[in-house]
């Protein structure tokens, strides 16, 4: 589909029942394209080929690429969204549903995965005829939601000998959090199986975040070499990704079959694996604490990442702010929290977690009218000796009881609002002995009217 005339050379035909909408394939920057988002109808639209004739060749292979992204809620299999077909009686023009036709496989991306995905090469050896169509028939759910598609690089080859090609099978799936996960792809001989043949194989990362060879078990990228008996047809390879616990995006990675012995050709040389991750996305302090009295996420389960501002056993817990890159820039929103973990001390949390980055995961719950987290699990150190973040200054007297909300669990300087030798005074030490708390006024201790002034009542 290099061009609109490549794309022309293929007839476009909806059977759905806004077949008079907008919604069918398209030519759109080199690729047939088709996304049924928004339609109130199940879509059944077709893209077909010109007829070919493959009684003049020997051993013919079909491939193409696809990609796919946005999830259809009704319909979630990919398999069953974008489907080939092969027909012998199609008329070239019309409706295709009056015709016969037969469902090929292919390697098809996993779900919204965003992955250009090579079909494999599919064997066509045992379909003949001089006037075959292939067609790719689109179909989503009714209920306004749609999988994007787009197809390209659709060619049909004939080879001579033997030939090796390479699809995913089980590729596409979460890392898990430790141990390894095995991805597997299946290497494919057609054409001449009589003897022997061999073909290597080769991870490298591909695609916008690219898996490294940390991600794999052992820690360098897996390479291979897959041998055939004579007669043997299909081959196994196991690919073993390495779990973690570490936030990041789903990864990508390719594997490449090179280097086949003799007369041996590579057809389909490359197939996709995606490492999903599996951990919880990264939830900034300040969206939890939100610029009311009421924290905006209440009740939800969050992980967090920042500093240790504060170890407070006797509070049966710690603080922890956001890293100052990380602030939203809001003076009404607060960048710390207090994490109680309650009878069940942390592993590795001390007074000397003081300045570490840590990640923790743990659910929104106010106590006293504070915020906090609690139950917190997945304690992880992410940095040692990261730096405390500057202390925010708050100035006395303050104008309302609720503009402490902004400061809530966050390292702060205290100071009077007076020029020119203002202090602070202590005013309450009752928590002192027991929660290291004291209460602080500006300038001078404060006091009850009546300890200068008769009783009004």
């Amino acid at each position: 589909f290099d061009s609109q005339a490549g794309f022309n050379e293929f007839t476009v035909f909806s059977k759905d029942a806004d077949s008079a909408a907008a919604v069918n394939w398209l030519y759109s920057s080199g690729k047939a394209s088709i996304n049924g988002y928004n339609s109130t109808v199940a879509a059944n639209d077709w893209l077909i080929s010109k007829a070919f004739n493959l009684n003049d060749t020997g051993a013919e292979f079909l491939s193409f690429t696809t990609w796919t992204r946005y999830a259809d809620a009704g319909l979630a299999d990919p398999a069953q969204q974008l489907k080939l077909m092969v027909s012998s009686n199609y008329s070239g023009t019309g409706d295709p549903t009056l015709a016969t036709w037969t469902e090929l496989s292919f390697a098809h991306p996993a779900a919204n995965s965003q992955v250009t995905t090579p079909s494999g090469l599919i064997d066509l050896s045992g379909i003949s005829g001089t006037n075959l169509y292939f067609a790719f028939q689109y179909a989503s759910s009714a209920n306004k939601s749609a999988s994007q598609w787009q197809v390209d690089d659709f060619k049909i080859e004939s080879y001579a000998g033997s030939v090796v090609s390479i699809a995913a099978t089980d590729a596409a799936k979460p890392e898990g959090n430790s141990g390894s996960t095995a991805y597997t792809f299946t290497v494919t001989r057609a054409g001449d199986k009589s003897g022997t043949a061999s073909v290597n194989w080769a991870v490298t990362g591909s695609g916008s975040a690219q898996a490294g060879a940390d991600d794999f078990a052992g820690g360098n990228l897996p390479s291979g070499t897959v041998n055939f008996a004579a007669n043997e047809t299909t081959k196994t390879i196991t690919v073993n990704v390495q779990g973690d616990t570490s936030i990041e995006q789903d990864e990508g990675f390719t594997v490449t079959l090179s280097g086949a012995n003799g007369t041996t050709i590579v057809g389909g040389g490359t197939a996709q694996g995606l490492v999903r991750t599996d951990e919880a996305p990264i939830t900034k302090v300040h969206e939890i604490q939100g610029s009311s009295d009421t924290a905006l996420l209440m009740g939800n389960a969050v992980t967090i990442e920042g500093i240790v501002t504060g170890y407070a056993p006797n509070l049966q817990g710690f603080y922890v702010q956001e890293e100052a890159a990380d602030y939203d820039g809001d003076a009404s929103t607060s960048e710390g929290i207090f994490v109680y973990y309650g009878g069940t001390p942390i592993a590795g949390l001390d007074a000397n977690s003081i300045g570490d980055k840590v990640r923790i995961k743990g659910t929104v719950a106010d106590y006293k009218g504070q915020t906090q987290l609690t139950v917190p699990t997945d304690f992880t150190l992410v940095q040692a000796d990261a730096g405390l973040p500057a202390a925010t200054v708050v100035t006395l007297p303050v104008a309302s009881a609720v503009s402490w909300e902004a400061y809530e669990g966050m390292l702060v300087t205290v100071q009077s609002g007076t020029a020119n030798g203002g202090k602070l005074v202590v005013t309450d030490n009752y928590n002192l002995g027991q929660y290291g708390q004291v209460t602080l006024t500006s300038d001078a201790i404060q006091q009850q009217y009546t300890e200068h002034n008769a009783p009004s009542v």
